[in-house]
């Protein structure tokens, strides 16, 4: 459902890898459960692994990312 929801807003695929699966499973229960700082970090969370498949794709595609200050 999630990956449907970020390919309709033009997002690419989002990957949970089995690493990071208790901190997904944790923050969607939490979202579900709780107030608006949860649902935030679900979001954020989400917002994240969004762009470590960025990232990904274009490692694997070789384009060179900027180089953010900061």
């Amino acid at each position: 459902m999630m990956n449907l929801i970020v390919i309709s807003r033009g997002y690419q695929i989002i990957s949970i890898p089995p690493i990071l699966r208790a901190d997904y499973i944790n923050a969607l229960e939490a979202a579900r459960n709780g107030a608006d700082e949860k649902k935030e970090a679900f979001s954020r969370f989400v917002a994240e692994c969004e762009i470590e498949a960025q990232k990904d794709y274009c490692r694997m595609f070789q384009i060179t990312l900027p180089k953010i200050d900061g």
